[in-house]
Formats: structure tokens, sequence, C-alpha cells
């Protein structure tokens, strides 16, 4: 078992083996606050925390912030008691979605055998890999690197030759580390973790588990099965014996073919202007067109969807009779579908959605007409969010709304001091 560092590496033959681990956990650090602090250099290393602004819970909080006692999912009104110079900021889905679409796209360059488990996670398997991209360890070293040059956020890896111990070594890993963990460590590794550690362990199964003297999963793999079952009942306490004796038989599975993309946004204050909710739906076609160009896809049909403030839902849909690969048209059919809908009650959710994905830009056709000039601009754009984030350039309602945002802000800082 290697503990990677900064400074660190591991000397290990290049050509492939069984003997090797190449399993991957890659989870971002404190993902939604590092985004934050990226957008926002004014924040870099100092206490911040997205969630519910003065109402609501911690979403994710920095490490800055970790140290005082903030932690995800406590009441805002609380962490700023244990943390009275805590900068709240709120949560930006759409943008958070953008950077992990990057950092998966990044982890896509190594290896097609990427299994998205959340927004800041996923797992790989390298075992094909290693031949062009050099052992289990220096891939893993290429893609932190990769991640934190071109996104600008630092991610833990895990690598093990199991899915569960590969996410326990992350965890270990964290923050901005790399371990790597054996074959033939693997069982010594698990077992000397905390049974919380485990998968399928919440809060009544560790209770339970410590009223019993099992604190560590070494302790789970001293009794019997029998036993187990009888405390968990049959899946639960067969799953764990199986785990604690270094049993999962679970693959990296690259998902099945997408045939839609998504992006939704849930606001705290609804909205009640069409106005909003179309420079909501802007942003999120810009999201849209950036993922279907990165997959080299293009969209036949779009749909929007609208829940308001009495939890009514409403979605429209427009097949078109030819694909759309740009943010313009995107949201243009999104604002059409939206208007004969009645906003004034409040609305809590904007949707927007592409589906039958095709493969090529159909678009192409219209290369030397306004489409292929729209595609091509947008094309730059995204070289130059890669490259410098998505703060530098966006569509003109959007910077003026963020400057609007910025301005509030220093308005109400003033009127505090």
């Amino acid at each position: 078992m290697v503990d990677m560092g900064e400074n660190q590496s591991k000397e290990i033959d290049t050509h492939f083996s069984a003997l090797y681990s190449t399993i991957m956990h890659v989870d971002m650090d404190a993902f939604y606050a590092s985004v934050e602090q990226l957008d926002f250099p004014e924040y870099r290393g100092k206490p911040i925390a997205v969630g519910g602004m003065d109402k609501g819970v911690i979403s994710t909080a920095s490490y800055e912030a970790r140290k005082f006692g903030v932690r995800s999912a406590m009441p805002v009104y609380q962490a700023k008691k244990v943390c009275p110079q805590l900068i709240m900021r709120p949560v930006r889905m759409m943008r958070y979605q953008e950077v992990s679409a990057h950092v998966m796209d990044i982890l896509g360059s190594v290896t097609p055998v990427v299994e998205k488990i959340s927004i800041d996670e996923a797992f790989i398997d390298v075992a094909g890999s290693v031949r062009l991209f050099g052992a289990p360890v220096q891939i893993a070293q290429y893609l932190r690197s990769e991640i934190k040059n071109n996104v600008g956020i630092s991610a833990s890896v895990g690598i093990a030759n199991v899915k569960y111990a590969a996410k326990m070594a992350s965890d270990c890993a964290k923050p901005d580390g790399l371990l790597y963990v054996s074959p033939e460590e693997t069982l010594s590794f698990v077992q000397s973790r905390p049974v919380r550690d485990l998968w399928g362990v919440g809060a009544k199964t560790l209770q339970i588990l410590q009223r019993q003297g099992i604190h560590i999963v070494g302790d789970i793999a001293n009794i019997s099965r029998d036993r187990l079952v009888a405390l968990l009942g049959q899946a639960q306490g067969i799953h764990l014996y199986e785990l604690a004796h270094g049993i999962d038989t679970r693959k990296v599975h690259a998902p099945a073919e997408e045939k839609s993309i998504s992006s939704e946004q849930t606001f705290y204050t609804p909205l009640y202007k069409v106005a909003d909710v179309e420079e909501v739906m802007l942003s999120q076609a810009h999201v849209l067109a950036r993922k279907l160009r990165g997959k080299k896809k293009s969209a036949k049909t779009i749909s929007i969807k609208i829940k308001f403030s009495h939890f009514q839902s409403l979605t429209r849909s427009r097949t078109l009779i030819e694909d759309v690969t740009t943010a313009e048209k995107i949201y243009n059919v999104a604002k059409e579908l939206l208007r004969d809908i009645d906003v004034r009650s409040g609305v809590r959710l904007v949707g927007l959605r592409v589906s039958q994905l095709n493969y090529g830009a159909m678009a192409q056709l219209d290369i030397f007409g306004d489409s292929g000039r729209q595609e091509n601009v947008e094309k730059a754009m995204d070289k130059i969010k890669d490259r410098f984030g998505s703060a530098l350039v966006s569509p003109a309602s959007l910077v003026k709304n963020e400057l609007k945002a910025e301005n509030r802000e220093k308005n109400t800082g003033k009127k505090k001091n």
C-alpha cells in the first residue's frame, strides 16, 4: 500500500500484470466549494460553504471551514456559530455540472470504462490503458495533473483491485492525494478501516454493529455469517460479510448510450418573471450545447420543464426537422415553448432537455450559413472556457446578471458595515 503525495511516486513495471490494481475511484475535493474558490479567487484560503445562504443547510464546505467543524447537512445558522467568519455562497448547479463534465471528459481520455457515481466522483478501470499510458499509478498521477492544470481544482484518487476498496482508498487520500492498494494488501487494508466506511453501513446499521462491539471491518470478519444475518437481515448481513472478506464482484460499468441530456435548476426564491426564466434557460442551453459538441452529437427534440410553487409541473416539447447543436437554436425553441406558460404564480424549478441524439452535427450541412458560423463561435467559447473558466466568457445577458449579483453583494456588504 503506497500513499502517493504530491512529490512522491512508486516504481511499477509498466507491463500490465493481473497482479496490479487497476480500479480507480476519482473524487473531487470539496467540489462545490472548490469551484466557488476557482471562480472567485478572493475566497481562496478562506472558510466558505455552499448552501441555502441564511436559511437551509450546508451542501459542501471548504477544508478551511471544516477545520472549524462546518460539515455537510449542517444548518447554516449552526455553521455560522462554529465559524463566524464563514462565507456563504449560493448553489450554482449549472456551473458545477459544467465543471463535472470537463472532469469526466478528462477521465474518458484515458479509458472508455468510466462509471459516473455522482457529480463529483467516478470509478474508472484502466486495465486496457496501461500499454498506452503506463502503470495505474502513473495514470492516476496524470489524471490528477490534468484536472488540476486544465480544470483548476484538485482530485483525490484511490486505486485497488475492487471497487469498494478503491473508494476507501480515495477517502484516505483526501484531500488532494493518491493511495494505491495492491491486490495482496487489499484485505488487510479493508479490515483496518472503520465499519462506517463500508458501503451499505448507514447510521442505523452502524449503531447496531457498535452495540455488538463491532467497530472496524476486521471485527465483522471475525464473526460468523449467520450471526451477521441475524443482526442485520439476509441481504445486508451477507453483503457486509462478503465485503469484510474482500469479496466484491462488481465491475466498473460504463453507462449505456445516452438518450437525452438535461439540465435543471431549483430555486429557493421563486421566479415570477418570464425574463428571469428565460435567462436561466439561456444558461442551460449553453450547458447542453457544450455537452452535445463534446460528445460529437446533435439533437432533434427540445423539451422544457417548469415546476411551480404549488408543486404543479408542466412539460413542453418540440421535435425539429433538422438537428441542432448550438445554444442559440436550443434557447430559441425553449423560449417559444415557454410562451404559453403563465409563470406569475412563481417558478421553483426550470429544466431544459435535448433528446433524439445522433452522432455527427447535422448543422454542419449549413456550415457556410448562420448555423455554421454560430457553431464556430460557440466552439471558440468552449476553448476559452476550457482554458480560463466560464466566468471569462458567457452570453451578454448572463454577464450582466453576474455583475448585478456582484453589485448586490457589494452593496449588502456596505450596509452591514
